[in-house]
């Protein structure tokens, strides 16, 4: 698709923050094109309450992805639910909630990709903005390692190959192929 998405109505949730226990109201409505993913704090002042989903706010990744915006404003758990949005391709959107952490819902994407087919997507008239990795960048830490590659030649789209090893023996090696090609 290259024209930019996002929500063709509003729709809200509610359920338990994995890490406070707490109640959350998750609210998730449509955005201007080039708006991004933008997380929007209704229990702070309305001033700071704006946390947009970008990779240079990452500030912890211990037990899930937490981001955090120049006031000290901070989301937390957003994996599955950003998950969702770009597996629905929703590229704009507000996510409002009156708690630090998103929902935990029942521990996947699933009840937020119900949420957004609820809600529709909508087609924006803005150009879809694409990142074209042009050569292979290789982040080391201890025995972990992340590797981005670009396309072979000519080849547009993403496949994702992921594996992870563990000393558990509930967890042990996995490994997994993601062709988003075709999607």
């Amino acid at each position: 698709m290259n024209k930019q998405t996002t929500l063709a109505k509003s729709i809200s949730c509610t359920g338990t923050g994995l890490h406070s226990g707490r109640e959350v109201r998750l609210s998730l409505s449509p955005a201007p094109a080039n708006a991004g993913i933008v997380f929007k704090r209704t229990d702070v002042n309305a001033l700071e309450s704006l946390v947009p989903a970008r990779y240079d706010l990452v500030s912890e990744t211990r037990l899930g992805t937490t981001i955090r915006n120049r006031f000290g404003v901070s989301v937390s758990t957003i994996e599955h639910l950003m998950a969702a949005l770009w597996g629905a391709g929703v590229d704009n959107a507000v996510v409002s909630l009156n708690a630090p952490e998103v929902p935990i819902m029942d521990g996947s994407s699933e009840p937020f990709m119900r949420l957004i087919a609820q809600a529709g997507v909508k087609t924006l008239s803005a150009p879809r903005k694409i990142l074209k990795l042009l050569k292979t960048v290789e982040i080391r830490e201890g025995a972990s390692v992340a590797r981005v590659m670009p396309n072979v030649e000519g080849e547009e789209g993403c496949v994702l190959a992921v594996e992870i090893e563990f000393a558990s023996n509930v967890i042990k090696r996995q490994a997994a192929v993601y062709d988003f090609r075709n999607v």
